[in-house]
This record gives structure tokens, C-alpha cells and sequence, in this order.
């Protein structure tokens, strides 16, 4: 598959019902707190992908996921 569907980021932190808000820690590398704007999922290409920062740990994905599903089903 050459595109992959993502979340972009933000450091304008507002904690919107089903954003996720990640805290920077070694596993996803981020300099600050960002928060998951789960509203704006989109497909890039992969050749846009120049480097891997980090990553979110499963349980972030499910938390993702979930609150993705709920979106999905109003």
C-alpha cells in the first residue's frame, strides 16, 4: 500500500471529546505534550514520510480506535 491514514498533531492543546493527549515520553520521542486531532484523520503517501519520530504504545492505538468508532457512528 503506498498511503497511510494518520492523525496530525498539536501543541495548542484544547482536549476535545475523543482527541487523545500524549504526554512526551522515549517511546513516542515528542518535545511536548501534543494532542491527537482525531477529526482531522486523512491519507498521506508514504513518500511524504521522510522520518519516524517515535511511536504510541497499543493502548493508545485502542483508545484511538475507539474513539474513532464513536465518531464514525453518529
Amino acid at each position: 500500500m503506498k498511503v497511510v491514514i494518520c492523525f496530525p498533531l498539536t501543541t495548542k492543546i484544547i482536549n476535545y471529546k475523543g482527541n487523545l493527549v500524549l504526554e512526551p515520553d522515549t517511546i513516542n520521542n515528542l518535545a511536548a505534550p501534543s494532542e491527537v486531532l482525531t477529526f482531522h484523520i486523512r491519507s498521506v503517501s508514504k513518500e511524504r514520510l521522510v522520518k519516524r519520530v517515535g511511536e504510541i504504545e497499543e493502548k493508545q492505538i485502542k483508545e484511538l480506535v475507539s474513539n474513532l468508532n464513536e465518531i464514525l457512528s453518529y
